[in-house]
This record gives structure tokens, sequence and C-alpha cells, in this order.
């Protein structure tokens, strides 16, 4: 998975804390002394890094939301945050964003909102931390901020991913993980109740990873806050190996922390879509904190046999993600063979094509089926040289590949070919019957038709038909008992967004990014029924 290297600075001077949107980087970088904030675009190739801001003083822990840099910045004597809009070119200028009492620290940004911890409440005898949150595109620009969490304890460390925010909250005498939805009237939440000592989020779309202290050592866990079974799926565990995992990040399902399994930091990423868990950067040296933006990981490298080796420098590296797996995958045991369906793969941009597999016992290997690659149109396959073998079992996979040749993760199923029939029963030869006299036929009685059962139906409940873009949506589906799974397909103005095959009685979370028609669909087998809401 992982590609070629790529040096990002390595121009003298320690560079730490990179962030990384849409192929800009920028880093806090003490070539001058001082802590200041430099920058690099990565494509296209052969750009030149430059400085962001090299105001006096110290500037530091910078992030990046498509153009929009911001950093904490000592300037006025406290920590303040500081921010600059690169798309306005060279001499854009330093924007303060928050100056107010206390430190102000850790800004994280997404879009134009910016969240930020917040020491304004401290006193000479207690330092207290709370969220604060501004968007910087409709709140006045002298605006302090609006706090976003302030109850007893601290609330620091928070990560912003549009309209949600998690942070690091010890207000239970330790600290875990919570969150709130900005867009929303709802209450805070917990992320990842538990009772371990939880720090370091970070949040991409929906999906919500952290540091978690067990009991030999620490690992990366993550939860999903909408696409999850609302009854069972909860808190998952990215990382299980026996080392120290920290300093996680995420985009879309890429997964990216540091890791100690190998006696120094190095970094290595697991799509949790796929399962698969891959080394990043690893080597003689510390590689660590690292930073992702769909398939580009940044992180700091001190590695040893560098000309400047002592140092912290900034490299990278392009990851080609394997593609998610097929979904609603079933077999079918015919005259002609065993025919396999599934659902098409619509999240993945460089989807290739499909490959089946097949085992012929339980714990057997699996051995591809096709010659060639199935086209990435393709949603069914006629499996031909399982019959004729009455009675077997036959086991399937079916790999959803990219371009680059990633495979996913396997959707697998299994089918039994109906048993061989038994001989019929002969009977010993007997005389030939007497036949009776010829009878008038009898009138057959007349049979009174059933009336045909009703076809399962599938009922939504979904919201009132007008919700706002960003609220969560609670959808529950019920079906027949007797289907064996629901496909639940949503759309936008008519074009397919999202697809889950649920058991037939289930709850789902769902939240409407942008204003439209949202069609929720709900179907077992040849019935189904469907509902609108409108989101704006």
């Amino acid at each position: 998975m992982p590609g070629k290297q790529f040096v990002v600075s390595d121009s003298g001077g320690d560079k730490t804390s990179p962030s990384l949107s849409g192929g800009l980087v920028v880093w806090d970088d003490k070539r001058n002394g001082n802590s200041d904030i430099y920058g690099k675009r990565l494509l296209p190739a052969g750009q030149t890094e430059f400085p962001v801001t090299a105001h006096p003083g110290n500037q530091r822990r910078p992030a990046v939301s498509g153009d929009f840099v911001v950093w904490e910045d000592d300037r006025n004597g406290d920590w303040d945050v500081y921010g600059k809009d690169l798309s306005l070119g060279p001499g854009a200028p330093e924007v303060p964003i928050v100056v107010a009492r206390g430190d102000q620290r850790k800004p994280k940004i997404s879009g134009k909102k910016l969240v930020w911890e917040d020491g304004r409440r401290s006193t000479a005898n207690a330092y207290d931390l709370d969220v604060y949150y501004k968007d910087l595109a409709t709140d006045p620009p002298d605006s302090q901020g609006r706090e976003v969490s302030a109850p007893a304890g601290n609330q620091t460390n928070p990560a912003i991913s549009g309209d949600t925010v998690v942070w690091e909250d010890d207000r239970n005498g330790r600290k875990t993980i919570y969150g709130k939805d900005l867009a929303s009237a709802e209450a805070e939440f917990s992320v990842g109740a538990a009772s371990a000592w939880q720090d370091m989020p970070a949040i991409s779309g929906s999906l919500v990873v952290w540091r978690q202290e067990g009991a030999n050592n620490h690992d990366i866990f993550g939860r999903d806050l909408m696409a999850e079974d609302l009854e069972t799926g909860r808190v998952f565990q990215v990382t299980t190996n026996a080392s120290d995992q920290w300093a996680p990040a995420v985009s879309g399902t890429v997964v990216v922390w540091s890791d100690g399994r190998n006696g120094d930091s190095d970094t290595y990423g697991k799509d949790v879509a796929t399962g698969r868990e891959f080394a990043v950067a690893t080597g003689a040296g510390p590689q660590e904190t690292p930073a992702v933006d769909g398939e580009t990981v940044v992180w700091e490298d001190q590695r040893a046999g560098d000309a400047n080796y002592g140092t912290w420098d900034i490299h990278g590296s392009n990851l080609d993600a394997a593609p998610a797996a097929p979904n609603g995958l079933s077999a079918t045991a015919a005259a002609n063979g065993v025919n396999l369906t599934w659902s098409p793969n619509i999240t993945d941009a460089d989807l290739a094509g499909y490959n089946v597999y097949r085992a012929d016992a339980k714990n057997g290997t699996y051995t591809r089926l096709n010659a060639a690659l199935l086209p990435a149109s393709t949603a069914s396959y006629l499996e031909k040289t399982a019959l004729p073998v009455p009675g077997a079992t036959y086991r399937y996979q079916v790999r959803a590949q990219d371009a680059a040749g990633n495979e996913s993760a396997p959707a697998a199923t299994s089918v039994s070919t109906p048993p061989t029939p038994a001989p019929p029963q002969t009977e010993p030869p007997t005389k030939p019957p007497v036949i009776p006299p010829a009878q008038p036929p009898a009138q057959p009685p007349v049979a009174t038709p059933r009336p045909a059962p009703a076809p399962p139906q599938v009922v939504i409940n979904t919201p009132k038909p007008v919700v706002s873009v960003g609220k969560i949506v609670r959808i529950t589906v019920r079906g027949p008992a007797s289907a064996a799974r629901l496909t639940l397909t949503i759309s936008r103005n008519g074009k397919v967004i999202s697809r889950k095959v649920l058991p037939p009685n289930s709850r789902f979370a769902f939240k409407p990014t942008s204003a439209g028609k949202y069609t929720v669909k709900a179907g077992a087998g040849d019935a189904g029924r469907s509902k609108t809401f409108r989101a704006r």
C-alpha cells in the first residue's frame, strides 16, 4: 500500500508538528532560532518551501484546511490564535483570530470552522481549560469565540471535522473523549465511554480515533458516529499490537499513528474499511507524529544516516488504499452452476473490478476462478465448475481490486448444492388387477381459491419531512422476520450516496451533509418501500 517516500523539508533546524490539506503541508520550523511556520505545496512537483509567518516571537502548532492556516502565537505576551489565507498570495496579511485573556492554544480548523483550547477562565490559583469555537465565515472578525464545552474540569486538545467537535475531557476524574454537533441543539456526548484513560482524539467525517490505555500498553481505538448500528455498533479497536501506539490521525477510512513495535517510533497505518494494516515509514531512527489527507501521509523524521541527523525533518509518502469490500454477497445453487450476486462498489473512484475465489473445505485454500479481472460494472458471476456434485458445500469470496492491484477485504458466503434424490422404490410383479365395469366419471369438486399471501412489507421510520443540514437523522427499518437481510439505500437528488446491508430490524444513524432531497429505500427480496425528506 505505501508508495515511494519523499522529503518535504530537511533544510536545517528542527521541523515538527506537520499538518496537511489538499497537498499543502505546513509545519513548525526552528531554522531561524525561534519557532516559525513554513509551508510547501506538494503538487505540481518541484515546489519550494516558503515562510507562512516569521514574525518575532514564536509561532507553532499549525493547522491547515484548504489554503487557510492557523497557529498559536505568543507575540502579545501569551498564546493567541493567528491565521493566514494563502489563497490571497505571498503578501496575504497575518490575521488575529482570537486575542483574549489567558492562553488560546492548539487550534484546529475544518473549512472556516475553528476550535481551540482556551484558558480565559483560569485564575492565579487554578488553570481552567475549556473548548471554544469560531466560524470565520459568519462570526465578526473581532469575535472571541463561543464555548463548546465548559463543565467542571479541563477540556483540551480539540479536533473538528465539519460541524462535529471532539476533545479530551477529565470531568469524571480521568481523561475520556467527548464530542458535540455544533449544527444541532443536541447535548455533548461521550464518544469513547470506558473506564480507561483516553486522549489524542482526531476526526474525519464521522470517524473518530484516539489513544486508549490498556492493561499493558496503549492502543488506537475508534468509533464511527454515523454509520453504526445504534443498538450494538460502538467503539472498535484499531490496533492490537503488544507495543505502544499513539498520536493517531485520520482521513476518510485511513488511520495512521506512531508505533513502538520496532523498538523506536515508526509510522504505521490501517484502512479500517478493509481491515488491512501496513507500515508507512520504518527504519533506524524515529518517524512519528503523522498527518494524513486522502492518500498522502507526512510525518516528523529523524532517521539515522541523514546528512543532518540529529534534527527533525518532514518526510512524506503517497498511499494507495485498497478499495472497500463488496456489499450484499449471496450465492444460489442452480442447475447450471452457482450464481453469485453482490452490490456494486460505488465508493472507490479507482475501482478496476472484482475477483471471485472458491474453497472446497471449511479451512481450505481459496482459488481464483476468473481468468481475467471482472469489470467494475459487474455485480454477478455464474460459477459453472461447482456442479454437479450433489450435497456439496462451496465457499466463495469476492474481492474488489483497484487500478494499482490492491484487493479489498473479502466478502464471503457459502452455498450447499441439492442432495442426490433417493431412487424410486420397486414392487414385485403382481397379478393383473380386476377391472370393474365402467362408471360415469364423477364431477371433480370445485376448489375454493386461496388468497395469495401478502408480500412482506418494509416499514421505514424517518424524521420530519424537513431536517437541518448537519443534524443527525435516525432511521428505523423493520422488515419481515423471514428476510435474512435488508438492503438500505440513501440517495440525494437521485444519486446514491450510501448503501448498507442490515438485519431485518435495525436502526441506522445518518447525517445529511448538504441540502437536497433525500430518499431512503429499504428492500427485502422483491418487496420494499421508500420514504423521502428534505435537508436544508
